[in-house]
């Protein structure tokens, strides 16, 4: 059941990091003026790679903190710049998530 729901949340979460990069690379949407396609890569990549986790535990680790540390950086950078976006901010509670039902 636990790896069923990984790979539903982990699948929805790169879809939806695909989704970001669309909107800000090529339809050029940003809701906070403050944009750049590089983070919507990343957690396409960290989201892609969860499913690696449930069957290699030596990653596991590195990738919670990994998910960690890039959810932390981009919300201190949404605060410092003053430009909270609700979509990203939305994969962030997204990747949490996911870190919480990989603990489990």
């Amino acid at each position: 059941m636990k790896a069923k729901i990984f790979t539903i949340l982990s699948t929805f979460g790169a879809i939806y990091s695909l989704y970001l990069f669309y909107l800000e690379h090529f339809v050029g949407v940003c809701f906070t003026g403050y944009c750049s396609e590089y983070p919507a890569l990343l957690g396409f990549l960290w989201f892609a790679l969860a499913p690696l986790t449930l069957r290699l535990n030596k990653i596991k680790k590195l990738w919670q903190v990994s998910g960690i540390f890039g959810i932390c950086c981009l919300v201190f950078i949404e605060i410092y710049h003053r430009a909270i976006c609700p979509f990203c901010s939305f994969a962030h509670v997204l990747g949490l998530i996911l870190i919480l039902v990989s603990r489990i």
